[in-house]
């Protein structure tokens, strides 16, 4: 069994990537407002959307489970 710190470093280091992947989605979703041509300095497209939507979505189900290997 994992100890009670190394659980609480695994969940502080998803809520990090959870945040700094909420910022990615802002900027993708700003390009895909403009067309994807406007506001687009790193080139994001379709592909970057949903990859992104899917490490976000993975992300919060391994903070869950750290979350519930807490308790």
């Amino acid at each position: 069994m994992a100890s009670i710190e190394f659980i609480q470093k695994r969940i502080d280091g998803k809520e990090i990537e959870l945040i700094k992947l909420e910022k990615k989605l802002g900027r993708i979703r700003k390009a895909e407002a403009g067309g994807w041509e406007a506001n687009n300095p790193y080139y994001y497209n379709e592909y970057d959307l949903r990859n992104c939507l899917k490490d976000i979505e993975n992300a919060q189900k391994m903070l869950a489970d750290y979350k519930a290997k807490l308790e």
